[in-house]
């Protein structure tokens, strides 16, 4: 055993080690250069996060039941804020209604923002089985992100924004 910690030691272990562990979530967040208060900038900003993590599930083919927000002040309070879904989502439209709802209802408006989150969490592979009407229209949304998304991988991700994303300064 000593023979092999020396090697070890020495970086000469040919044994390679791998670990494959689940997703436990999907976030992303925003730190503007300067504090913000333009209800407009920061909601332009949601609808950027919705999206950037809505990609990133749809990648991984997970579906997120619990979304949480994520608000830092001027002064670096932070709150964070979830709601769990009754049904699991990857789509944008559903991740930033979700995100804006906690916003709305947590941001004090006289308060500079200084950084924006969202995360997404309790994922799960497949979604729970949708009444048909339910799940016509999912598949209708699903199939129009998933060929967002072909066109964000292949000309970049902004070449592809919603238009409430594109208020959002450029920084």
């Amino acid at each position: 055993w000593g023979e092999a910690l020396y090697r070890k030691a020495r970086g000469q272990d040919a044994d390679l080690w791998f670990v494959e562990e689940e997703q436990k979530s999907v976030s992303n967040e925003r730190t503007f250069s300067h504090e913000e208060i333009a209800l407009t900038e920061l909601d332009a900003t949601l609808s950027y996060l919705a999206q950037l993590v809505g990609k990133r599930l749809r990648e991984l083919g997970l579906y997120a039941r619990t979304i949480t927000l994520k608000l830092r002040y001027a002064n670096f309070e932070t709150l964070t804020r979830a709601l769990t879904l009754e049904e699991p989502t990857n789509l944008d439209a559903v991740i930033y209604e979700t995100a804006y709802a906690l916003f709305d209802r947590h941001w004090q408006r006289a308060r500079a923002v200084r950084l924006l989150g969202i995360a997404l969490s309790t994922l799960t592979p497949v979604p729970e089985q949708l009444s048909l009407l339910d799940a016509a229209r999912r598949a209708r949304l699903e199939k129009l992100a998933r060929a967002a998304d072909r066109v964000r991988d292949r000309f970049g991700f902004d070449i592809l924004k919603t238009a409430k994303s594109l208020l959002r300064k450029i920084k």
